[in-house]
């Protein structure tokens, strides 16, 4: 009995693939930002945080409130709120790491998905204020704003080359794809701006535009080249093959000269919404990179404030829990590390040098990232102050 035969992979399943992964993608970094467990690997954390606080308990020593209370065998409130302070500190710095490395694992994975579209030739092209916008860097001015004046214009200039070159565009596509020039016409009667503070309506709005233009944009990546763009790139070829090569030059691939052709009205209309689509992306990076950041900070403030509680009582064992401190500083650092040097790498993010997309580029931003975020976290250990000798016997029992 034969298999049954698989459907055949087109161009169009395999972009439809894409943004379907990416749809799913999308919805998992949610979950992973919002969702109290943000992952199955959480309750291995929290199962090896009770395993330690089962370890650690017995080992705590009586506090001067111990001796001075009236019943000295039992753990007085101090002793108790104490105990929960320093887990609840460290499970709470903990908890940021790992949900900070959770969430970029998701968003790198959703960065994948944009960089096997042919969409991803237009980051290349957006303005370079919006590269900044997606870095883990200190928080500077509104993003929101500027982001969605560059897609309003964007989209005026879209409305601006379809009703110009509005014939010329229906006679490029042919009649055997009027249907096509049909949706493209009503997709241009949407209004350009859009509200600053989008209600749940006008987000639904928003969402069903970029699908129809990815819709429309699949269907004319499947038409490229087109008749006009191979005659201007066949000619344009023969003048290229007229100059000399330069020593140690590399000639420009087919397929980049290919979408960098953009002969024809419809191509140019090609070109300026894949920049639209691109900017649309580039908000929901950002986004998803001030929550990052946002977890950053509280990681950071966790941290000295757990380094403060265990430095400002001389409480044992001041030795273990030292330990402690130690391993989870390491965690947070290496997390932190960990994901300013895969941003600073990626190829969709890398939007003012995608020259040096897989590269870590050791520029004056990136160090100061590095000394923001990891530089205070690294510092923490020093403060922790160790208690005397002569203090211990006030301490224990």
């Amino acid at each position: 009995m034969s298999s049954p035969r698989k459907p055949r992979t087109t161009f169009r399943t395999a972009l439809r693939d894409d943004l379907r992964r990416s749809a799913v993608d999308i919805r998992t970094i949610r979950l992973r930002l919002f969702r109290v467990a943000p992952s199955n690997w959480a309750v291995g954390l929290i199962v090896a945080f009770l395993c330690l606080g089962v370890w650690v308990g017995p080992q705590f020593g009586r506090s001067l409130e111990a001796l001075m209370s009236d019943a000295p065998d039992g753990v007085p409130m101090f002793d108790k709120l104490f105990r929960l302070m320093v887990f609840a500190m460290l499970l709470a710095t903990s908890w940021g790491a790992f949900r900070l490395a959770v969430v970029w694992l998701g968003l790198r994975k959703c960065l994948e998905g944009f960089a096997r579209m042919p969409i991803v030739t237009a980051f290349d092209r957006l303005p370079p204020r919006l590269a900044r916008l997606t870095q883990l860097s200190l928080p500077g001015p509104a993003s929101g704003t500027a982001i969605g004046a560059v897609a309003d214009l964007q989209w005026l200039h879209l409305q601006g080359i379809h009703q110009a070159k509005k014939e010329e565009f229906a006679k490029e596509l042919g009649p055997d794809r009027a249907e096509l020039t049909e949706v493209v016409a009503d997709l241009m009667k949407e209004p350009a701006a859009q509200e600053l503070a989008l209600t749940s309506r006008g987000r639904r709005a928003l969402v069903e535009r970029l699908g129809t233009l990815h819709d429309v944009l699949r269907e004319l990546w499947r038409l490229e080249p087109m008749k006009a763009d191979v005659n201007a790139l066949i000619e344009g070829l023969n003048k290229e093959f007229e100059k000399p090569v330069p020593r140690g030059g590399e000639e420009a691939s087919t397929a980049l000269l290919i979408r960098r052709g953009f002969a024809g009205p419809v191509q140019l209309w090609v070109r300026a919404a894949e920049e639209y689509a691109g900017t649309r992306m580039v908000e929901y990076v950002e986004w998803v990179t001030r929550h990052l950041r946002e977890l950053a900070l509280f990681m950071l403030l966790s941290l000295l404030l757990a380094t403060l509680l265990l430095s400002s009582y001389p409480y044992p064992p001041q030795s273990l829990l030292r330990l402690i401190l130690l391993v989870v500083l390491g965690g947070t650092v290496g997390s932190l590390i960990f994901v300013l040097i895969q941003m600073n790498r990626d190829e969709v993010l890398r939007l003012d040098r995608p020259d040096r997309a897989g590269k870590v580029t050791w520029n004056l931003r990136f160090v100061m990232n590095l000394l923001t975020f990891v530089g205070p976290a690294a510092a923490h250990p020093a403060e922790l102050r160790v208690p005397r000798a002569a203090e211990i016997p006030l301490c224990v029992g």
